[in-house]
């Protein structure tokens, strides 16, 4: 039984080390002034926003902004997207109330939309309260290595933003369930 034989080296000379560093050398594309340099900085800057922004539309991973990235901030967008916050009204409820207040302080009226913003605030902060305790618990029995540091004021400011204006868009249905 004979075996294949290959034929000894590896049929051409090592090159020397200079040959070598050339050849692997790839010519840069700096630019030749300062101006050109700017220019190219800006480009680049505006390339990456726009890629930016696409992901915030999107819901792409990889070009999120590093406060969006990661499994730990998709599960809490989608917690709390899938939930009817009393939070993401508060601006828009707030805001007549507040008229109110400034045009009729002397009157009934301005006293009853005081007492509103009180009540509407205080509701806010206990529903807040509550969605947080239930993210941590939810987020040890999904995530129980992984680190939540920064994830309830994350889902906070989440919550209190209207649906239609937070960034990155909602991927999930309200009322979906979480997988």
């Amino acid at each position: 039984m004979q075996t294949p034989t290959t034929p000894p080296g590896k049929g051409r000379p090592t090159p020397k080390r200079s040959e070598a560093e050339r050849g692997r050398r790839q010519p840069v594309a700096a630019p030749s002034t300062g101006k050109e340099a700017n220019k190219m900085r800006r480009l680049e800057a505006a390339d990456q926003r726009a890629r930016v922004r696409l992901a915030l539309a999107t819901g792409d991973e990889k070009n999120l902004p590093a406060r969006d990235r990661g499994p730990v901030r998709r599960y809490t967008r989608n917690f709390i997207d899938a939930r009817m916050s009393l939070a993401e009204w508060f601006i828009p409820a707030a805001v007549p109330l507040y008229i109110i207040m400034i045009f009729q302080s002397k009157t009934q009226l301005g006293n009853i939309a005081t007492l509103g913003i009180l009540v509407l605030t205080m509701f806010v902060l206990l529903e807040m309260l509550v969605m947080t305790f239930q993210l941590k618990r939810a987020l040890k029995r999904k995530f129980p290595d992984q680190s939540t540091k920064g994830v309830r004021l994350y889902a906070v400011m989440r919550a209190a933003q209207i649906r239609r204006t937070r960034a990155p868009r909602p991927q999930i249905k309200r009322f979906a369930p979480l997988d």
